[in-house]
């Protein structure tokens, strides 16, 4: 009698267990929405100039013009190159490429938020929290530069951050997840030379701690 109405520990205590075990897939449920909401209030906020300079260099380059001759630019390519395909996508659809940008930032800050929640070894509630938190840090204190390369190298390197940490803690990751993470990380990383600082301070840091 007293076995069949028993509770694991810890389930009355922290309510959020118990949605982390049952409903292990709400918290990104959440996340996306909000990311959705997000998308929404952000789809028609004004872009700065450089990403305005971004997505005019993208249509040049769509047409035969070569960056470095035919347009002056000191910045590094990979910046304009992946713009390209938000120009073209945009032609295809009939959106404007600066309003597809935003929502194409906001869907891979949501992937980065998932990923972090992930990595985290987090669930319910805490996990939620976490992730709607990432998403604030990467899509609404960076509004008024929204799209420039220090907002995108943000986005992709909280789960490089959350991955080296679990890396200290012993944590197994598996190949597939430490695989995203690192593409997200070296399309980041490779915006700006100078961001290469980040990625080598922390390995620098997990090689040290371990």
């Amino acid at each position: 009698m007293n076995k069949s109405w028993s509770v694991e520990p810890g389930i009355m205590a922290y309510p959020e267990l118990k949605i982390g075990r049952h409903m292990p897939y709400l918290p990104y449920w959440i996340a996306g929405l909000a990311t959705l909401v997000l998308a929404v209030l952000l789809r028609a906020i004004p872009l700065t100039h450089d990403v305005v300079w971004q997505l005019w260099i993208a249509r040049q380059l769509l047409q035969g013009a070569e960056i470095y001759r035919d347009i002056w630019e000191v910045n590094p390519p990979l910046w304009f190159w992946s713009a390209m395909p938000v120009v073209s996508a945009g032609d295809v659809m009939g959106l404007a490429p600066s309003r597809l940008l935003i929502a194409l930032i906001c869907a891979v800050a949501a992937l980065s938020a998932m990923l972090v929640g992930k990595l985290s070894g987090l669930s319910g509630t805490r996990q939620t929290l976490l992730m709607l938190i990432c998403l604030g840090i990467m899509l609404i204190m960076p509004i008024y530069d929204f799209g420039q390369r220090e907002q995108l190298a943000l986005i992709c390197s909280l789960p490089y951050a959350a991955l080296v940490a679990c890396r200290s803690r012993g944590s197994v990751v598996a190949n597939g997840l430490a695989a995203t993470v690192g593409l997200m990380a070296a399309y980041g990383f490779a915006l700006k030379h100078y961001f290469v600082l980040v990625p080598v301070m922390l390995e620098a840091w997990l090689f040290l701690r371990s």
